[in-house]
């Protein structure tokens, strides 16, 4: 069974975007925290508040993210290192020589990898979709 491509492509971005959300959300509660030293300020306190779902959806996409390199084994994880987090382009399997790994059983472990975002983003069903 194929997942959505939508889906697919949410979870794949989310993936991607894993290191940079890291930074985000570190930002986010720098401000936060400056907000409330200064907390003389109502307005700019009101916009910190507005902006918690943003990080929400942060903390939910680093946490969907660190939840599947946990499940994965550590050459696993190097394949997801290196498709996803080598360079600002997702890397073809072609270029990833260093992993032991045949391009097949590559694009397994990130099919898999990518189900096991989705499913904890909500974007899957859990029932439907079994991860190993």
């Amino acid at each position: 069974m194929r997942i959505p491509h939508a889906s697919w492509c949410m979870a794949q971005t989310v993936i991607r975007r894993y290191r940079e959300n890291i930074r985000l959300l570190t930002e986010w509660e720098m401000e936060v925290l400056d907000a409330k030293l200064m907390a003389k300020d109502p307005t700019a306190h009101k916009a910190m508040l507005l902006q918690s779902s943003y990080a929400q959806r942060l903390q939910r996409e680093i946490t969907a993210v660190e939840d599947m390199m946990d499940r994965l084994s550590d050459e696993e994880q190097k394949v997801i290192r290196m498709r996803f987090w080598s360079s600002r382009a997702v890397v073809p399997y072609e270029y990833m020589l260093a992993c032991n790994y045949s391009t097949r059983q590559m694009q397994r472990i990130v099919c898999t990898a990518i189900k096991i975002v989705a499913v904890n983003l909500g974007e899957l069903n859990p029932k439907r979709w079994t991860i190993k």
